[in-house]
């Protein structure tokens, strides 16, 4: 076990998603997973093996297009590095951002897939976040694509109403253009 004041500064303050968190000690895996600066500034995968891997964006969206993540899996992703501490509210089975843990089905992987497709065809992260494709992208594909892209847009609008899978989709599909 490991005093608290020795692991977290005196202005921490995420002491709300602790069993006690009027406790003096912490176990030697919580103290690892608060003292290590690299998980919050890079994703990570963690498995039940046990196992810890440090992911670049790219691994990220690959392991994510591939389908629903395993039971046995979870995912760090810091949106903003260094400035949560993600590993200790993480989750079996999800992605973690910042405070949420996302849960992740074969239907967020074809999303997923969605968007990095229309990142490669141009459509930056704020046309992403519209409704439809913006005109000014948009005609300069050909014109037998347009159909077929705003398609591709209305398969994004469940991300469009929940925006934390929106926001994880446009961090990751950024290194794949």
């Amino acid at each position: 076990m490991v005093h608290v004041r020795d692991v977290v500064s005196p202005t921490f303050t995420g002491f709300d998603s602790w069993r006690d968190p009027r406790g003096t000690l912490l176990c030697a895996p919580c103290a690892w997973a608060y003292r290590t600066p690299q998980l919050r500034t890079h994703s990570h995968r963690i498995t039940t093996t046990p196992s810890c891997t440090q992911l670049t964006a790219l691994q990220v969206c690959q392991v994510l297009v591939a389908g629903a993540l395993p039971a046995d899996t979870a995912l760090s992703v810091p949106l903003h590095p260094g400035r949560k501490h993600l590993v200790p509210g993480l989750q079996w089975g999800t992605v973690r951002i910042d405070d949420t843990n996302l849960s992740w089905t074969a239907a967020d992987a074809e999303r997923l897939v969605v968007m990095r497709d229309l990142r490669r065809r141009g459509f930056g992260a704020r046309a992403l976040t519209q409704p439809s494709p913006a005109w000014d992208i948009l005609r300069r594909r050909p014109a037998d694509e347009w159909q077929g892209i705003q398609d591709q847009f209305a398969q994004l609008h469940p991300w469009r109403v929940a925006r934390a899978w929106l926001a994880l989709g446009v961090a990751i599909t950024k290194e794949n253009t």
